[in-house]
């Protein structure tokens, strides 16, 4: 796993960069679900060899229960 450490960058550069990544993160994440809510309406676990779309988030995508 990555380590991440910024004791050599400024305050306003962390504060920016951090507002930066966050708002990144929002983007990735409203994207996610929406891959989710497709995968769950087609059921497209099924075929891939889950029987739930709890077991692929688990299984597959390996998110905690």
């Amino acid at each position: 796993m990555k380590s991440y450490s910024f004791p050599q960058v400024s305050e306003p550069a962390l504060l920016r960069d951090c507002e930066t990544v966050h708002a990144r993160e929002r983007g990735v994440t409203a994207e996610a679900l929406a891959y989710l809510a497709e995968v769950d309406a087609r059921k497209a676990y099924v075929p891939a060899g889950y029987d739930s779309m709890f077991a692929y988030c688990v299984g597959a995508l390996r998110l905690s229960e």
